[in-house]
């Protein structure tokens, strides 16, 4: 009877530990790789859990023990008497799913079968492109004709692109592409994982310098077959976000599937052609002026010598001229101070890209006197003792200025020159831009006030 009791037990616990064997067993064989997709730098390495030749046989062999289907012509090398490598010798192709099993009936040295019920997929990545200067957010800002840089993992036939590819906005307005191959003479952010596929292939085994991937001539440049820069026929509008389109049917130059889905880039809102700011400035000897600070720059037809027939000034002005700068416009003549002036842009003002003027038009301006301040034409010299002992100063708009001489003692003048120093402003002041000066901070040093007088001044505004 207590024989009878035992076995349950037994049996109780010796079922948990061969269910524990069956979990934990490893498989026969190992396929290390990072995922299913198969990369340019993918290497197929198989492991074994027994040793599967003699120790002599390591090397390449004739007999793989690997099959991939559909085919994959390579090469396979025992790297151990565990473990070996299968070598592609060809650039799979894109889209494609592989199946990777053992060779029918494998064994290992000992003769006993293994790896029956290995299988694993890997797949190629399917033929499309990158737009590798956008990151999809809607408030990112776009030129009105924006140039679009795509890369392709294939050499793209170019003829019929255009009428597959266009500019397509939220509120539903599209616009016509215009497409060219990408040369040496345009720059394309890349990584490894951009590109043709198969020089990318033979780039990460080596089989071409990496130079050679950009290669070509600056001066007469070469185009590059798996990159296309794209830009609209027409100005894009304001307001809405825009995208890039490319139907599915665009081919690549070896043939092969078509590209399959659409492809869809968000690049981004146009910002709106406007004056963003509007200042006058007044000094000696340059004289008055108004300047227009544009978003974008001034269409080229724009120039000095004609920027009278886009933009008006009343009352009129004598000595008007204008001064084209990129997106600037200055306005230079001889305005009266504490008059206000109006500008006034026409409706031919458009952008370098085409842009026609947003938003305000006409601009009121005055001009101010120039700040009243005293200009020393020398600030270091030096007198012999039986010298003039005169400086020179000359004045704007100033009624009167007071004028101090110390005396600084011997024992006191390397300080007296360190404070000297600072007198030249070496740091940007918002506050005073055109003010390369500042005051001496005089507490820094001893020194005995040897006069001090007033000057006073008569002279014509804004003069010296």
């Amino acid at each position: 009877m207590k024989s009878l009791c035992l076995l349950p037990i037994a049996l109780l616990t010796f079922l948990p530990w061969q269910v524990y064997a069956q979990e934990t067993r490893r498989p026969d064989v190992q396929l290390m790789v990072e995922d299913e997709e198969i990369r340019p730098s993918t290497t197929l390495e198989f492991r074994f859990t027994r040793a599967m030749i003699e120790a002599n046989a390591v090397g390449p062999t004739l007999e793989s023990p690997v099959v991939i289907e559909p085919e994959w012509p390579g090469t396979f090398s025992w790297l151990s008497t565990r473990s070996g490598v299968y070598v592609p010798t060809a650039a799979p192709p894109l889209g494609t799913e592989f199946t990777v099993t053992l060779r029918e009936g494998l064994t290992d040295v000992e003769g006993k079968p293994l790896g029956r019920n290995f299988e694993k997929l890997l797949r190629t990545p399917p033929f499309g492109g990158v737009a590798p200067r956008y990151t999809g957010e809607d408030d990112s800002r776009i030129d009105p004709r924006e140039e679009v840089q795509v890369i392709f993992n294939q050499k793209i036939e170019i003829k019929g692109t255009e009428q597959l590819i266009h500019f397509e906005n939220d509120a539903g307005d599209r616009v016509a592409a215009s497409v060219r191959y990408g040369t040496t003479r345009d720059y394309f952010p890349r990584n490894a994982d951009t590109g043709d596929w198969d020089l990318r292939w033979e780039h990460a085994r080596a089989a071409i310098p990496e130079d050679a991937v950009d290669g070509g001539d600056w001066e007469n440049p070469t185009p590059i077959h798996d990159r296309l820069v794209i830009t609209p026929e027409l100005v894009l509008s304001t307001g809405s976000v825009w995208r890039l389109e490319i139907k599915p049917g665009l081919a690549a130059l070896a043939g092969g599937p078509p590209l399959g889905d659409v492809m869809s880039v968000v690049i981004g809102r146009v910002n709106p052609f406007t004056v963003t700011n509007t200042f006058t400035e007044n000094y000696v000897n340059s004289g008055r002026s108004a300047t227009l600070q544009f978003s974008d720059g001034l269409a080229p037809d724009i120039e000095n010598e004609n920027a009278g027939e886009f933009f008006e000034v009343t009352p009129s002005v004598e000595n008007l001229r204008f001064e084209q700068n990129y997106s600037q416009l200055v306005v230079r003549g001889d305005f009266e101070v504490g008059k206000e002036y109006r500008i006034r842009a026409n409706e031919g003002v458009v952008s370098r890209e085409g842009q026609v003027l947003d938003g305000e038009r006409e601009f009121a301006v005055t001009f101010e006197p120039v700040r009243p301040r005293v200009y020393l034409p020398l600030v270091i010299g030096h007198q012999i003792r039986g010298g003039l002992r005169k400086f020179h100063i000359s004045t704007v708009n100033l009624a009167s200025a007071q004028v101090k001489a110390h005396v600084v003692p011997q024992d006191q003048v390397t300080a007296a020159l360190e404070s000297f120093d600072g007198y030249r402003k070496t740091e940007w002041d918002e506050n005073a831009p055109h003010e390369k000066f500042q005051p001496l901070p005089m507490d820094a040093f001893q020194h005995q006030l040897l006069s001090e007088t007033t000057l006073t001044f008569e002279q014509p505004l804004d003069s010296r």
